[in-house]
């Protein structure tokens, strides 16, 4: 039996970054919001100061809540890494 087809969201995007990002900050930043089962951060942008980032979460609701949650949201004060 095939379980529900998996829900498709844009990866978020982390702009502004100053300090290095990692597999490790963004579990922690995105497992807040539900069971993360993988992380990847694209190094190859357009622009040196932004990434982008690809979660796998368990279930598309926890996607959801995470993208409309985190939108605009800066990891470090002055706008640095705003996803």
């Amino acid at each position: 039996m095939l379980g529900p087809p998996p829900s498709r969201y844009p990866p978020p995007q982390i702009e502004n970054i100053v300090h290095p990002i990692t597999i490790d900050s963004m579990h922690a930043l995105f497992s807040t919001y539900g069971l993360v089962q993988k992380i990847a951060i694209i190094e190859k942008t357009p622009h040196p100061t932004t990434r982008h980032v690809l979660v796998q979460y368990a279930d598309s609701k926890a996607a959801a809540v995470a993208l409309s949650t985190l939108q605009g949201y800066c990891m470090y004060g002055a706008g640095q890494h705003k996803v």
